[in-house]
């Protein structure tokens, strides 16, 4: 094999199954506390009533609504703290030499630590956008449903963005201090 290639080789597989299996709880940690905000959020909303007197009659109306903006919002949270969760490792001077005399790349280490972070973004945010689609339904007629998932795919691909770019600026500095502070400035 190459040196410095990032090939499916069996030490890379070994590697990202040991990785992601000492990520399960805090996807799960992830996973639960997305549900719960999102439960919050959706189990409070979605349809208000009104009842009002004009001059003549009682007037009733009910008005729908939808706020995805916690779903953005939790995907922007995790596309923030997951590159320092996965990449603070690498800045630790006394892990390095662990890390590095393992029979993986650097590169093949790094795109480990990328997917798994990738993977720890992607499922919380699906299973809250997934859970607020449900809420919504209880009210179908009072939604058009066809452009959620545009919204998902959308939302998705721009939390993948903001994921990589916050991955590259945290891995430009030092430390972890400077790589949050990177990601701050940014």
């Amino acid at each position: 094999a190459e040196e410095g290639g990032a090939e499916m080789t069996p030490t890379f597989k070994a590697y990202f199954r040991g990785h992601f299996r000492s990520k399960i709880k805090l996807l799960l940690c992830l996973l639960i506390f997305a549900l719960a905000l999102t439960s919050v959020s959706a189990f409070g909303g979605h349809k208000s009533e009104f009842t009002y007197y004009n001059d003549t009659d009682m007037v009733h109306q009910i008005y729908y609504y939808t706020d995805l903006g916690l779903q953005v919002f939790i995907l922007c949270v995790l596309a923030y703290i997951l590159p320092v969760l996965e990449f603070s490792l690498f800045k630790k001077r006394k892990n390095l030499d662990c890390f590095y005399a393992l029979p993986v790349s650097r590169r093949a280490m790094g795109m480990v630590h990328y997917f798994t972070g990738l993977i720890l973004l992607i499922v919380p945010f699906t299973f809250s956008y997934l859970l607020n689609f449900l809420m919504m339904l209880r009210y179908p007629e009072g939604f058009y449903y066809p452009p959620l998932l545009g919204m998902y795919f959308l939302s998705l691909l721009m939390g993948t963005v903001m994921y990589t770019v916050y991955t590259f600026v945290f891995n430009q500095a030092n430390s972890t201090g400077d790589g949050i502070w990177f990601i701050v400035i940014w």
